[in-house]
């Protein structure tokens, strides 16, 4: 190989090996400016499911002031269950706020808007610690927000169900 030739290729090595540590410095200063800003921030994150004086904190949630704030719809419970819904029309679809109490763990449950036409939509899930919420012992309801595609005009219902398929809730539009 000709003196030229190898000055060339050492010359491409030290530029790619530059260009790398440039890209590595960069992620470096992106990482790091998002844990600063995280340190940083006014105010502390709010957990969107907790109750007033939940683990989690003594203020009030997103979810629980977008409820208090709100026009509640009742819903029909089983085995002690209770709670409703919030519910707001968007361009994007449907949100909601629901409060759930009488309700011992462990289970996993998920807010399920049921359409007119029957189709069914996640709106959001969750999980219920072994202490319940808004029974004896552990008396803070559960707030949770949620979400669904479908407009608010073509839903007939909406449903907390169990991962095993168990109604617990009812809310009717």
């Amino acid at each position: 190989m000709s003196l030229l030739r190898r000055k060339r290729a050492a010359d491409r090595r030290a530029r790619r090996g530059t260009f790398v540590i440039g890209i590595a410095a960069a992620v470096t200063l992106v990482a790091g400016g998002l844990v600063v800003g995280t340190q940083l921030d006014a105010g502390e994150a709010v957990p969107l499911a907790q109750g007033r004086s939940g683990e989690m904190g003594t203020h009030m949630g997103t979810a629980e002031q977008f409820y208090a704030e709100g026009r509640p719809i009742q819903g029909k419970g089983v085995d002690g269950v209770t709670g409703g819904l919030v519910v707001e029309s968007k361009k994007w679809g449907t949100h909601v706020a629901l409060k759930l109490a009488g309700v011992k763990g462990p289970l996993e449950c998920e807010l399920v808007s049921v359409a007119k036409s029957g189709e069914r939509r996640v709106m959001t899930g969750w999980s219920v610690p072994p202490a319940g919420y808004g029974v004896p012992g552990s008396p803070d309801p559960l707030y949770m927000h949620g979400g669904s595609a479908t407009q608010l005009k073509d839903i007939d219902r909406f449903e907390v169900v169990t991962s095993d398929g168990k109604r617990l809730l009812t809310v009717e539009t």
